[in-house]
């Protein structure tokens, strides 16, 4: 009995001694679950700040509900509504411009307009995605505040925004080390850290997403302060090309910022606005493509966002090009034209038209999704060209897989696999390929009197091979160009959708060229040795590995190629 007693005494100590450990497993359990969940749901716990903080002010939360009543977790509309007023209309009572402008010292009747739009994409109520809605739909006061806003070139200082001076003056040595970092690889491999960066590179860190936004927000505003100023414009650009290799990399990390591309696209975008119109020369903007595409290409970056930066700044430096495309032009960069002739007696002005045609013809025959402009076809039906082009023609069509291009000399259709077509949204590429053609063409008018009836006329020596696509590793994809004689419908390997587009996408719309506008179709095929959606049909690319790539036309068979 007595030994019984010992044993259950001695029981009842053992587990007094063992409770204290059971409860530190416990919570060391616990907080390590819970430091988890932090990682994995860190864009979700709420920000504990209020709207008077200059990092909500600056960088707030992003909710969808644009019309939110919680200013807390609205800053970052807010404070880029009281800059810019983003152009679009505020519902009805909604005092939060006046109650901002109040807060920040301002008259709300008297901060300068602008048609900058950095949030403009991600707001569907404010800017559709399939572009901006035409001048007409804005009310007469919103029409009158842009037109005012146009009209005025005095620039943009920080005087006018104290709150911001005062903000970026205390975190500019801060910014300053952000940009140094930018310049190198750094950003894209954030387990590097050397003594001057490690304060700053921290924002990196996957635990400290927020810091990482608000230093994003916080270089592009600087950079809009920066670029009307000649002595700090190229500033502005070293702190915009920041901002987005920051946007890129938060992006592109394993627990990046939300897990998508939200801040590498705020960050482009609002470059690509910030860079509009007479904010910034050509060369200036030449210089921010160029650094765009110095990026570092890994396996965690997001060729697609990528792309489009660069390929929205290059289409800007078109657009301020356009009257220059010549052989020697900084936008074609050594691009191969046919080295017969030099040139010499080349109409330029007819190669620049088609040129001009051509994405004027690509954005309209998408029209839904690709709104041209009124200024690049202005006998285009009203119905279409009423809606302002945006930044739709930044891409080339995604939804249709095709494109549809019709000048004076030549009439060009592309085809592309769409999985590559998302990594291969670069204008200049796409120009370069359209000017050799239209130069090729120019020069065969000059020696024979006339254009050539095919492709197949044209002498090798009119035709340079077109280059492997930058954008992606060697043996990915090859480049087919094919030729066709005009007014034949066309089917490639049995896709036979109605659409002359070569590969089956699935639209029957019997969308057919019209002979009377064509003088004959050049059909360029990207064929994806990994694409297993089924966009392109097996045969079709074991044909086009084999060396060829056949198009079945009712009456013959042609096989043209131009190789690698």
């Amino acid at each position: 009995m007595k030994r019984i007693k010992t044993l259950k005494s001695r029981s009842q100590e053992t587990k007094q001694r063992r409770l204290p450990h059971l409860l530190l497993i416990v919570a060391v359990l616990t907080g390590g679950f819970l430091i988890l969940l932090y990682f994995f749901n860190a864009s979700d716990i709420p920000l504990q700040r209020t709207v008077d903080d200059p990092f909500i002010l600056l960088t707030g939360r992003f909710e969808p509900d644009l019309n939110t009543a919680d200013p807390q977790n609205n800053g970052f509309r807010i404070l880029f509504e009281a800059i810019g007023k983003n152009m679009f209309v505020k519902p009805p009572g909604d005092n939060r411009w006046t109650a901002l402008c109040e807060r920040l010292g301002l008259d709300p009747d008297t901060v300068p307009q602008t048609t900058w739009l950095p949030l403009s994409a991600h707001l569907e109520k404010a800017y559709p995605k399939d572009g901006v809605p035409p001048e007409n739909d804005y009310p007469p006061f919103q029409k009158q505040r842009m037109a005012e806003r146009k009209m005025s070139t005095s620039p943009w200082t920080l005087e006018e925004f104290p709150f911001m001076k005062d903000w970026l003056e205390t975190n500019a040595e801060a910014l300053d080390k952000i940009v140094e970092a930018g310049r190198s690889d750094l950003f894209f491999q954030p387990k590097i850290r050397t003594s001057s960066t490690e304060p700053f590179l921290r924002i990196l860190a996957d635990s400290d997403r927020i810091a990482a936004r608000e230093l994003i927000g916080a270089l592009l505003i600087r950079s809009l302060f920066r670029i009307n100023d000649p002595e700090t414009a190229d500033a502005a650009i070293d702190d915009a090309v920041a901002a987005c290799r920051l946007g890129i990399h938060c992006s592109n990390s394993p627990w990046g910022l939300d897990r998508n591309p939200f801040a590498a696209e705020i960050a482009l975008e609002t470059v690509v606005e910030l860079l509009r119109g007479d904010r910034l020369n050509a060369e200036r903007l030449r210089r921010f493509a160029h650094e765009i595409d110095r990026f570092p290409r890994d396996p965690y970056t997001l060729e697609e966002v990528l792309d489009t930066g660069r390929y929205a700044a290059l289409d800007l430096v078109d657009r301020l090009s356009r009257e220059t495309i010549r052989r020697n032009d900084p936008l074609l960069e050594g691009a191969a034209l046919p080295a017969a002739g030099k040139g010499e007696g080349i109409d330029w002005n007819r190669v620049a038209e088609s040129v001009d045609r051509f994405f004027a013809e690509t954005a309209g025959i998408v029209g839904e999704t690709n709104p041209i402009t009124r200024d690049l076809l202005p006998e285009y039906p009203a119905a279409v060209a009423r809606q302002k082009l945006a930044k739709s023609d930044w891409y080339l069509p995604s939804r249709s897989g095709r494109s549809e291009i019709a000048g004076d000399a030549i009439a060009f259709r592309c085809v592309y696999s769409p999985k590559l077509l998302a990594q291969y949204r670069e204008r200049r590429q796409t120009r370069i390929h359209l000017l050799r053609l239209a130069v090729a063409l120019e020069q065969y008018r000059l020696e024979k009197g006339r254009y050539p009836e095919t492709l197949a006329l044209l002498e090798p020596k009119f035709i340079a091979s077109v280059p492997g696509d930058p954008c992606l590793p060697p043996g990915t994809a090859c480049h087919y160009v094919l030729e066709v004689s005009p007014n034949q419908p066309v089917t490639v390997d049995g896709a036979n959708d109605g659409v002359n587009n070569g590969v089956s996408n699935g639209s029957n719309d019997g969308a057919n060229p019209d002979p009377s506008r064509y003088g004959y179709l050049l059909y360029s095929v990207w064929i994806d040795r990994s694409d297993d959606r089924g966009c392109v049909r097996e045969e079709l690319m074991k044909k086009a590995y084999n060396g060829d790539v056949r198009v079945r036309m009712p009456s013959d068979e042609i096989i043209y190629r131009i190789p690698e």
